[in-house]
């Protein structure tokens, strides 16, 4: 990152995935109009989410070139991102399922607790990851009922931050193995049960239980192709002769979405305000003709140019070295949750399971 000041005007480089957020908190973090804030982005890598904050460390670097009087220039290492960024995945999810007696589920019940660190992340907050998965954890499936709770416990790590997945990974995670532990009470096939309650291909558009809304799709169709072409029966041969061998070999199945696009509606309903939807657009018209606008993506990844131009001149930048950490001391990360604690086919044996 890179900061300088012209006056009032402030100038920042960064390799930021949501330049208008940056802008409007740098904006306000020195009491500046937001068009006195200029912010750019030059060719980054992926962005995985971890880009999207505004962190102390970004005030910071401006605030210290405000002070110095030149611009500035801050590289973050790798070990100072690890202990001091944004963290994601420590949570722990209690949920209940109902079933018929051929493995149709009825009904979910689910309880998210999420380590929210020591404080809320700019823009998302806590109410990112928790919520995240408690709406994803239906998933592809068809599910007529479900209650969930979503909770964020303060504790002295890093803020809880979008990261890689936001909460889908332990939805998905649960819901399989709810279905795996479903499966082995009704002693029917892991593949069978969910193609008894995948979405079925004339349902759509679907609305799941947490009020997603699925446009197309067939997943029983995905699933069948997947299991042929894997030859699901022979894995199952395979894994039975080597467990008569005393080897221990396993087969698992599991199906997944996600959703995408997510708009400023998505995080305004879970109370987020801080997450506008602008977005760039670009307008080539004669005076006399009617204007059509259209918008493409960032140059991330695969839309880089093969060799990236230097964005900033090194030689009129100060370096400095900068350390931020919101734990005096290094503590222990608590255990996660082992997969039999994560998900359980009956209430008792959730309580149960969970209370040890």
């Amino acid at each position: 990152m890179v900061a300088a000041w012209e006056g009032d005007r402030l100038t920042v480089w960064s390799g930021t995935q949501a330049p208008h957020i940056f802008r409007t908190a740098m904006a306000r973090a020195f009491r500046l109009p937001e068009d006195h804030v200029r912010v750019v982005v030059p060719d980054t890598g992926g962005g995985f989410g971890q880009k999207m904050h505004v962190l102390p460390e970004d005030v910071a670097v401006a605030a210290l070139a405000r002070v110095a009087g030149r611009p500035v220039k801050w590289i973050e290492t790798r070990r100072e991102n690890l202990a001091a960024a944004s963290q994601a995945r420590e949570g722990r999810v209690e949920i209940e399922a109902a079933a018929d007696h051929d493995g149709v589920l009825l009904g979910l019940r689910a309880r998210v607790v999420a380590d929210n660190g020591a404080y809320h992340i700019h823009p998302l907050t806590a109410a990112l990851e928790p919520p995240g998965t408690a709406t994803i954890l239906p998933g592809p499936y068809r599910t007529p009922a479900y209650a969930w709770e979503a909770l964020a416990v303060a504790t002295n790590k890093p803020p809880l931050g979008a990261y890689r997945g936001v909460g889908m990974t332990m939805g998905a995670f649960v819901m399989e193995r709810t279905l795996d532990l479903l499966a082995a009470r009704l002693g029917l096939d892991p593949a069978e049960i969910r193609l008894r309650n995948l979405i079925p291909q004339g349902a759509y558009p679907f609305t799941s239980a947490s009020g997603f809304v699925y446009d197309s799709g067939d997943y029983p169709q995905a699933l069948a192709m997947a299991l042929e072409l894997a030859d699901y029966e022979g894995l199952k041969r395979e894994r039975d002769g080597a467990r008569g061998d005393g080897r221990l070999l396993g087969v698992g199945v599991s199906c997944y979405t996600e959703y995408t696009g997510m708009g400023s509606l998505t995080y305004r309903r879970r109370g987020m305000a801080e997450v506008p939807g602008p977005e760039p657009r670009e307008c080539h018209s004669p005076p006399t003709a009617p204007c059509a606008a259209a918008s493409r993506s960032r140059r991330k990844g695969r839309d880089m140019p093969p060799r990236r131009p230097r964005s900033w001149p090194t030689s009129l930048v100060s370096r400095w070295s900068m350390s931020w950490s919101l734990s005096p001391t290094p503590t222990r990360r608590p255990e996660a949750a082992e997969p039999s604690r994560a998900a359980a086919p009956s209430p008792s044996t959730a309580r149960r399971e969970w209370r040890r």
